[in-house]
C-alpha cells in the first residue's frame, strides 16, 4: 500500500495544491475540510502523517491537534501544522498541543514535501495497528474531545491542589501528609504508605483503617523494604498516623467491608535527588492497568516527585541553618532561641531549667601541636559524648570555637551538677587517636547555673552566672565543675 498522508483544511484550493505536492512525491493523499472531519478520517482510516491547517471552522488546527495526542488511537500518529503566522505565542501553542512539526503556508511549496518524508521517517506507524471504537461522525469527535478535556481538567485540579498544598509543606513528613491526603483522594483504601530512603536513614509514612500491628499493615511495610532493597537489619523510622483518616472518604457501598487477605499491595516509585521513594497503596478493588485512578496517579508522579524533593530540600536547608557544619549540634543562635522556648516554658508551669556551659581545656595548645585535623577530631568526639550522655528532651549545642552549651530542661542545679560532673569524667577518659597514631587527651572546664538561683529570670541572667563560674573553674586550675558541690 502507498503511505496515505491526511490533508485537513476549508479551502478546497488548499487541499488540491497541498494534495497535488503529496501525490507527486509518491503518497497517497486523503483530504478532510475541517478538524472534527479530519479527527474523524484520522481516527478511522490512520494516516502515516496529518497536514493541518491552524484556522479552520468547527475545530481548529490547535484543537485536532490536541484530540489526536491525547487519543490513545492516534497519539503516534505525527501532526503537522500550517499556519500563515510566524508569531512565538503560535509556535508555543502549536508544540504544548503536541503537534511534530510547525510550517508556515509560504514555505510550504519548498518545504512539505521533505517535513512529511522527516516526520514519516522518525515516527514509524506499527501497519498492523487496528482501531477500537473509532468515532463516525462528528458529534462523536465532540464527546470525544469532551471526555479528554474532562480528564485534562481533572488532573490540571488534582496538580494545582497538590502544589498549592506541597509548597507550603516545611520539611518531609508535612509534605507526605500531602502526597497522602492527594493519593486518599483517588483510590479507595485500607492503608496508604510512604518509605523514602536517603543516605542519612529511611522512614515510612503509614495511614492506616488497620493498627499498625496487624498482619496486613506488617506485610506492607515488608514489600515496601523489599522492593526498595532495604536491608533486613537498617532502622526504618516508622510515623503512623491515627486510624479512620481513610475511612472517612470511603463511599458508602464500601463501608463494613473486610479486607481481602490476598489483597496485594499496588506501588509506584518516584525518583528523587539523592533518594528513593515508593508509594505504596493496599486498594480496597484491585486497580486496572488501564483504570482512570492509575492514570491520574501515573500523570501526577512527578508533581508527587517535585513535592517531596523540595519538602527535603527546605528541610536539609532549615536544619543547616540551626546546626553547626563540624559537630552537627545546634548552632548559637538556635540555642539561645530554643533556650527562650524552654524558660517560658519554665515559667509557665513552675518547672527547674539547668544551663551547662563547657570549654575545653588547652584546646589551642591542641590545635599548635597536632594540627586543625586533630582539633577537629576532639571537638567531633566531645559533641558524640554530650550527645550519648543527654536525655532526650536536652538541648545540646555548640556555643561557638570549644565551647558547648547543654541546656537541661526540668532539671534543677544538683542534678545538672551531677551530669556536668559525669561528662567530665567520661572526656578524661576519653582519647583521639591521629592519623600517625599519637594519643590526644583533653579535658574542660564546666559552669552550671539555674533559674532557682536567680532572683530576676531571663536569658542574659541564666548564661551570665554559668559563664561567670565557667571562668571560675578556669582560673582555679580547670578541669572542674563550679559549683562543684551537689548542694
Amino acid at each position: 500500500m502507498m503511505p496515505r498522508i491526511l490533508v485537513v483544511d476549508d479551502s478546497d484550493l488548499s487541499r488540491r495544491l497541498i494534495g497535488r505536492l503529496l501525490i507527486d512525491a509518491g503518497w497517497e493523499v486523503l483530504t478532510a475540510c475541517d478538524g472534527a472531519e479530519g479527527a474523524v478520517t484520522a481516527l478511522q482510516e490512520q494516516p502515516e502523517v496529518v497536514v493541518t491547517d491552524l484556522e479552520m471552522p468547527v475545530m481548529d488546527g490547535f484543537q485536532l491537534a490536541r484530540l489526536l495526542k491525547s487519543d490513545p488511537a492516534s497519539a503516534d500518529i505525527p501532526v503537522l501544522l500550517m499556519t500563515s503566522y510566524a508569531d512565538a505565542a503560535s509556535r508555543f501553542w502549536g508544540r504544548e498541543t503536541g503537534a511534530n512539526e510547525y510550517l508556515l503556508k509560504s514555505e510550504v511549496q519548498e518545504k512539505l514535501a521533505d517535513a512529511v518524508r522527516s516526520l514519516r521517517e522518525s515516527s514509524p506507524l506499527d501497519p498492523n495497528r487496528s482501531v477500537v471504537d473509532a468515532p463516525r461522525t462528528p458529534f462523536e469527535v465532540l464527546a470525544r474531545i469532551g471526555r479528554h478535556l474532562d480528564a485534562r481538567l481533572q488532573e490540571a485540579v488534582l496538580v494545582n491542589r497538590l502544589l498549592q498544598r506541597g509548597v507550603e509543606a516545611e520539611d518531609l513528613e508535612a509534605a507526605a501528609h500531602v502526597v497522602l491526603d492527594i493519593v486518599s483522594e483517588l483510590v479507595d483504601s485500607w492503608a496508604l504508605a510512604l518509605l523514602v530512603v536517603e543516605p542519612a536513614g529511611s522512614v515510612i509514612f503509614l495511614r492506616s483503617d488497620l493498627p499498625a500491628s496487624s498482619a496486613e499493615s506488617r506485610a506492607l511495610v515488608e514489600s515496601m523494604r523489599s522492593a526498595l532493597e532495604v536491608p533486613p537489619d537498617e532502622v526504618v523510622e516508622q510515623v503512623v498516623w491515627p486510624a479512620g483518616s481513610l475511612s472517612a472518604v470511603v463511599p458508602s457501598e464500601l463501608e463494613g467491608q473486610a479486607v481481602d487477605s490476598a489483597a496485594d499491595p499496588d506501588s509506584i516509585h518516584l525518583s528523587l535527588r539523592g533518594g528513593r521513594a515508593l508509594l505504596t497503596m493496599l486498594p480496597r478493588k484491585p486497580l486496572r492497568a488501564d483504570g482512570r485512578e492509575r492514570r491520574l496517579l501515573e500523570a501526577l508522579k512527578s508533581q508527587l516527585t517535585l513535592v517531596l524533593d523540595n519538602a527535603r530540600l527546605e528541610q536539609r536547608l532549615r536544619e543547616l541553618s540551626m546546626v553547626d557544619g563540624l559537630t552537627r549540634l545546634l548552632n548559637r543562635r538556635t540555642v539561645h532561641r530554643r533556650l527562650v522556648e524552654e524558660l517560658e516554658r519554665s515559667r509557665r508551669y513552675d518547672q527547674p531549667l539547668s544551663l551547662m556551659l563547657c570549654d575545653l581545656d588547652h584546646f589551642k595548645n591542641i590545635n599548635d601541636t597536632h594540627g586543625h585535623l586533630a582539633g577537629d577530631a576532639v571537638l567531633k568526639v566531645v559533641a558524640d559524648l554530650f550527645r550519648a550522655h543527654a536525655r532526650s528532651v536536652d538541648i545540646v549545642g555548640r556555643f561557638g570555637g570549644e565551647e558547648f552549651v547543654l541546656i537541661l530542661p526540668n532539671v534543677q542545679k544538683a542534678q545538672a551538677i551531677q551530669a556536668a560532673h559525669r561528662l567530665l569524667t567520661a572526656m578524661c577518659s576519653d582519647r583521639v587517636v591521629t592519623r600517625g597514631g599519637v594519643e590526644i587527651s583533653f579535658t574542660a572546664s564546666f559552669g552550671v547555673a539555674s533559674v532557682e538561683e536567680l532572683q530576676t529570670v531571663t536569658t542574659d541572667a541564666l548564661f551570665a552566672l554559668a559563664d561567670s563560674r565557667l571562668y571560675e573553674a578556669k582560673n582555679a586550675g580547670r578541669s572542674r565543675v563550679v559549683p562543684s558541690d551537689l548542694g
